[in-house]
């Protein structure tokens, strides 16, 4: 089950309810045969690093930095973990790198480089979250998204203490045009789960191949037919006259499969 909020990003990553933790993964302490509770994680991703001279990652580097020094100012508990991912097979993340983030307690998780980079096929990557099975929620943040405040408070109304939780195990943000921001959401970590997503996007690439331009069934989508009264919502007319609101939706098809990144991560997520 997934639960969608439809509110701003800006006003998430402000929003402050009250509430140090750090370091180098072995592969080994990010698998666990049983299923944690309460143990959470921020994860981000850094891939198509191409080499130890290539700086143009850095700036996404220096932006994961600064959001975990915000999150363990403002009292978040949970762990930050980044996913690196060379280019290819031979380059070596820097070790001035290394050290710069488990300095700061950050958990750094290492990818095998993809077949074919490319901005497509990073999309994808991001979705590796869901084999982080030492957490039990992990909220992923594209390396450009800046949390100002503890966002802890989001895991804990996922999976509370002792109360009803009051969100979903798998959260969704809606964007200005879309169901789903691809740069901001949370799922929970499960056993297989990783594997029947790539099944998932398998499938559809491959039907897409046997589709004309653009390789995409904007009915079927992902693999659901959206019909009415369901439909997707997105907030970019939240503050527009009720009236006019209902104009432009009745505009819009809503149930048809058409939004920025549906055919990536965005509507993957939204199927998910």
């Amino acid at each position: 089950m997934i639960t969608a909020i439809f509110l701003s990003l800006s006003t998430i990553l402000l929003w402050r309810p009250n509430e140090p933790k750090p370091l180098l993964n072995n592969k080994k302490e990010f698998f666990s045969s049983s299923l944690p509770r309460r143990k959470w994680a921020y994860a981000f991703l850094l891939s198509g690093i191409e080499s130890q001279e290539s700086m143009r990652y850095r700036g996404a580097l220096y932006n994961v930095m600064i959001a975990t020094h915000i999150l363990r100012e403002s009292g978040s508990i949970a762990d930050v973990v980044v996913m690196v991912q060379m280019r290819t097979e031979g380059d070596k993340f820097p070790d001035d790198d290394i050290h710069r983030l488990t300095a700061l307690g950050i958990r750094i998780h290492y990818l095998p480089p993809l077949p074919d980079s490319n901005f497509y096929s990073i999309q994808f990557e991001k979705f590796n979250i869901l084999a982080l099975l030492k957490y039990s929620r992990v909220l992923y943040m594209d390396s450009d998204v800046m949390p100002l405040c503890n966002l802890d408070y989001l895991f804990d109304l996922s999976e509370p203490s002792e109360a009803k939780p009051l969100l979903k195990e798998n959260v969704i943000l809606a964007g200005s045009h879309e169901p789903c921001s691809g740069g901001f959401f949370m799922l929970r970590p499960k056993p297989g789960e990783l594997e029947r997503l790539r099944k998932v996007i398998r499938d559809r690439e491959w039907k897409g191949i046997q589709q004309p331009w653009p390789h995409f069934d904007e009915k079927e989508g992902w693999g659901h037919v959206i019909e009415s009264p369901d439909h997707w919502q997105y907030i970019n007319d939240k503050d527009v006259d009720p009236k006019k609101r209902r104009e432009i939706r009745a505009a819009t098809n809503l149930n048809s499969w058409e939004w920025y990144g549906v055919f990536a991560d965005q509507g993957l997520l939204y199927y998910w």
